[in-house]
């Protein structure tokens, strides 16, 4: 009997662990965490757990962000989602392409720009980018 018992606390031990290291049910995040992912609920159970490990990642740091860094962050989403489908994806496919130099010097150009200088960063970047197919 004790040994069965063991046997029984070292198997839930054993499954604990595991799911310990597998990416969380939807409804078992805390709820700002469900709030910044919302756009991807829907998704979530058939996204790949290591993109759902980034995104609670990438949320965790969202959380932890000055206001004004939020805000620049939410704009920056805004603008890249009111663009039409095919142009979000030539500005991935762009970025993909570009060198960790190239994609740097443009995150410090960014940075230090104020919110005009950003828009007309913007604007250049679709302008240099292939004009979209049918």
């Amino acid at each position: 009997m004790k040994a069965e018992r063991r046997h029984a606390l070292l198997v839930l031990l054993l499954a604990g662990s595991v799911y310990a290291h597998a990416a969380p049910r939807w409804e078992d995040l805390p709820a700002s965490t469900r709030q910044l992912l919302a756009p991807v609920q829907a998704q979530w159970d058939k996204l790949p757990e290591e993109r759902q490990q980034r995104l609670l990642k990438r949320a965790d740091a969202y959380a932890h962000m000055p206001p004004e860094q939020q805000q620049r962050l939410r704009e920056r989403f805004q603008w890249f989602m009111s663009l039409p489908p095919e142009r979000r994806q030539a500005l991935r496919r762009a970025w993909r392409q570009m060198s960790a130099e190239r994609q740097e010097a443009l995150r410090q150009q960014f940075r230090q720009a104020n919110k005009e200088q950003r828009q007309a960063l913007r604007q250049q970047l679709l302008e240099q980018l292939p004009p979209s197919g049918p």
